[in-house]
């Protein structure tokens, strides 16, 4: 597989023998493992969503940028999980959800369920289990499962995004500064965002391109969801 993707620290594919007893904590979601993670990768299906809660930007990349969800202005300042773990806000990330599954791609071979064997959030004495007596899925797999695909494909959706508004030419790199009231200011450099006024100086035909290939909407709920940053600032305030 590639990189190693956050959070993820032992990636094995999910083996019917071997974790026969694994079972997925029933309790309320915790979100611990993503406590000290101020971005979190974002697909363009859950912009339009996302984007009403949280700021949706970019980071640079090797090829091209990468869409995420901010979270906090600081490396290690995440202030949307608490300190037990629970999420803070009205929408919760697909990449965070889809721990500690996830599918594996292994370049001439068919993509495999796998799991984070070293997760927390298995047990193999509470929970619900992923396997019934006789081996075969729970519905709880199969509901992982399902969306672990549908993540998939929508990762791959958002990175044509990503690259057909690179080809554009209509990122920006930008410094966010955020001032709460009586604290410091807070600055991150090297962020990216759509250049709105590159956007709407579009040609008839580069706009037509992209209103075909679906990605109008999400232009818009990224733009949106910068109204967000706001919210940082009073957090950061009541911090």
């Amino acid at each position: 597989m590639a990189d190693t993707p956050i959070f993820y620290k032992d990636i094995v594919p999910l083996d019917r023998q071997l974790h026969r007893s694994f079972r997925l904590k029933a309790e309320p979601p915790r979100y611990g493992f993503a406590a000290n993670s101020h971005v979190i990768p974002a697909i363009v299906d859950e912009f339009g969503m996302g984007g009403r809660y949280l700021p949706i930007v970019f980071l640079p990349g090797a090829k091209v940028p990468s869409a995420v969800f901010l979270l906090g202005m600081n490396p290690g300042d995440n202030r949307l999980i608490s300190r037990d773990g629970r999420w803070e806000e009205n929408y919760v990330p697909a990449y965070l959800r889809r721990y500690p599954f996830i599918i594996g791609e292994v370049e001439g071979a068919e993509p495999i369920v796998c799991i984070d064997q070293s997760s927390e959030l298995f047990s193999i004495d509470a929970g619900q289990p992923l396997f019934e007596d006789g081996g075969e899925d729970t519905p709880l797999l199969q509901g992982k499962i399902r969306f672990i695909n549908d993540y998939l494909a929508a990762a791959r959706r958002t990175e044509e995004f990503v690259k057909a508004i690179a080809e554009l030419d209509l990122f920006q790199t930008v410094t966010i500064d955020v001032q709460p009231a009586a604290q410091d200011r807070r600055v991150m450099h090297g962020l990216m965002m759509i250049d709105l006024a590159k956007f709407n100086a579009l040609s008839d035909a580069d706009f037509l391109q992209l209103r075909q290939q679906g990605f109008i909407p999400m232009v818009y709920a990224h733009l949106a969801s910068l109204a967000n940053l706001d919210r940082f600032a009073l957090r950061a305030e009541a911090a």
